[in-house]
């Protein structure tokens, strides 16, 4: 378990990057919302 505590350490010291994403991420709401996007019909032209 240390190990791999340590290489997880080291890969965030070499890409921050990844960091920022762990930190980031989305709430979620444990429902999803899909919209439907309009036919070809629906589009006034």
């Amino acid at each position: 378990i240390c190990g791999a505590l340590y290489l997880v350490s080291e890969i965030l010291k070499a890409k921050p990057g990844l960091r920022s994403q762990l930190d980031d991420s989305p709430e979620s709401d444990d429902e999803e919302n899909f919209i439907d996007i309009g036919d070809e019909d629906d589009i006034e032209k």
